[in-house]
Formats: structure tokens, C-alpha cells, sequence
């Protein structure tokens, strides 16, 4: 019991929407399902998973949180006016996929595969065979890969010689760092043989990563680094 357990608020049309460990499964289902449909309330769906995010008690939870709330921010640019994710927003979903790294590290025994079968009961969470690793459907890479091409994407729309282009290119040492960590990570899994890890999921962050350490920020290489 206790009152630390969940809260809940009121959704649109006056619905009580229950925010406790128990309902995160049955939230990120709807959620997901919602995906692609008209008038969907991308913003809202976020909000609803940052407090999910707060109540999730266990991994597996944290985990699948923060899957689909980082794919939910990349979908707030994909199909409308706005060409590149707002900073406020990419701040937000590489904070996660930092945390979202550290709960893997934290615990070898789940891993995040993108051939994973969806898990389907939302009422218990699924418990892996002793000596087998629980297997959660999503992308390092891809996430990886997002991240980058949508720093790239601002950084060719904002003029070099300001300070605001500057702020942006601290964001990418903040994206490098994670960069490696995931690099490190893949490579950890390609070590144990039942996950089949394909070569090109490492080969993939690899490119990413030379590509930062040469500084290719878009169009515009940024040289202020390199000492002659």
C-alpha cells in the first residue's frame, strides 16, 4: 500500500487515467496501437509516459518505457511541418537513451534485440528460462542512428557563425559519448553466440562514431577542435 505507488490525473473528456506500476504495460499497448492514426496526441503520449516513467518500480519496466518514449518524440517530426526535432524535444531523447543504456548495463541478463518477439500479456511481466537472457524488442542502433541524423539535420539549418550552432555542437559531445557506450554495448552482446548478433549492427555505430570523430557536422566541417 502506500501512496507512492501511482497517481492518477484527468485525461482529456474528464477520464481519471491511473498512473501506478501495474497499468504501465496496459498504457504503452494503447499507446503503440495509436501509432500512425490521425489525431493521434503525440505531445500527450509523452507526457502520459514521463509519469510512467516516475511510477516504474522494476527494469523490464524502465526499459519499455523508455523504448517507446523516445520513438514517440522521433515521431512528433515524422509526417508534419516541422523538418527538424526541436532541441528541447533531442535533449530529451538522448537523456533517455543514456538512461536507457545504463539500465542494460546494470542488468546483462536483458537485452534489447530487434528480433525479439513482442511480449503479449500485459498483467505479468515475461520471466526468462534460468541461464537465458530476456530478450526486449527495439534498436540500439536504429536509436543510435535517429539521434545522430537529427543533430545533423539541425545543425545544416542553422548558420555556422552563430552561438546558437556552437550550443548545438556541445549537444554532439554529449551524443559521442553515447555513441561508444552503445558501440561498447552491441559488441558485448555480439559476444554471446545465442543472440546471433549480425556484424553490421556493429559495423553501423562504427561509421557513426568515425564519422564524429572527424567532426562532420553536416555540410559544415568544424575544424576548431583540431590541433595542427
Amino acid at each position: 500500500g502506500g501512496d507512492d505507488e501511482g497517481f492518477s490525473t484527468v485525461g482529456k473528456g474528464g477520464r481519471t487515467l491511473q498512473y501506478t506500476p501495474e497499468s504501465i504495460f496496459k498504457h504503452l499497448r494503447s499507446i503503440v496501437e495509436s501509432r500512425g492514426k490521425k489525431n493521434t496526441d503525440r505531445a500527450e503520449q509523452i507526457r502520459v509516459m514521463e509519469k510512467l516513467l516516475e511510477v516504474a518500480t522494476t527494469s523490464y519496466q524502465k526499459i519499455r518505457v523508455l523504448l517507446t518514449l523516445m520513438s514517440t518524440r522521433f515521431d512528433l517530426t515524422s509526417g508534419s511541418a516541422a523538418t527538424t526535432m526541436s532541441q528541447e524535444q533531442w535533449k530529451m531523447a538522448e537523456h533517455e537513451f543514456g538512461m536507457l543504456l545504463e539500465v542494460l548495463e546494470e542488468n546483462p541478463n536483458m537485452v534489447v534485440l530487434e528480433n525479439a518477439e513482442e511480449w503479449e500479456d500485459d498483467e505479468k511481466p515475461p520471466q526468462p528460462t534460468p541461464g537465458e537472457k530476456l530478450r526486449i524488442p527495439g534498436s540500439i542502433v536504429s536509436s543510435v542512428e535517429r539521434l545522430d541524423d537529427e543533430l545533423t539535420r539541425s545543425l545544416q539549418h542553422i548558420d555556422p557563425h552563430t552561438a546558437e550552432y556552437i550550443e548545438r555542437l556541445g549537444d554532439e559531445q554529449a551524443l559521442y559519448t553515447n555513441v561508444v557506450r552503445a558501440l561498447l554495448y552491441v559488441e558485448t552482446l555480439k559476444k554471446d553466440p545465442k543472440l546471433e548478433i549480425p556484424q553490421e549492427s556493429t559495423n553501423r555505430i562504427v561509421m557513426r562514431r568515425l564519422e564524429h570523430i572527424y567532426f562532420k557536422a553536416g555540410p559544415h566541417i568544424f575544424f576548431g577542435s583540431i590541433m595542427y
